[in-house]
């Protein structure tokens, strides 16, 4: 294994792989999970407040048990096993990230500071 370090390629990178993990206890706002979903990845996560928020399981990838390593690794291999299964994902991964984008968070934002500021 190697570590990186700092890096302004990580988009290219993420399109190197096949899938993407978050093995995270706690989340706030999983930029990871968001970066791998806008890259068209499938997701295998951990069941913690923010990838619970991005991933259903079974729909755009898989939610686990935080401790449960087996279900986790049984996970990898599924979609290890299966380009479909990998590409569908993938592919709602896509459309779901897309309400996040700066286009819709921007208008988002002027909403809300109109209504409060006039």
């Amino acid at each position: 294994m190697e570590f990186l370090g700092y890096r302004k390629d990580i988009a290219n990178l993420m399109m190197l792989s096949d899938l993407s993990v978050s093995s995270s206890r706690r989340e706030g706002l999983p930029l990871n999970v968001m970066e791998a979903m806008a890259t068209g990845l499938a997701l295998i996560v951990t069941d913690c407040r923010g990838n619970r928020d991005f991933v259903v399981d079974g729909v755009n990838g898989f939610v686990t048990a935080i401790d449960d390593v087996e279900a986790f690794t049984e996970r990898v291999l599924m979609l290890y096993e299966s380009s479909n299964l990998r590409k569908e994902c993938g592919q709602r991964n896509l459309s779901i990230v897309e309400k996040y984008s700066l286009k819709n968070i921007g208008h988002q934002m002027a909403e809300i500071y109109t209504n409060y500021i006039g």
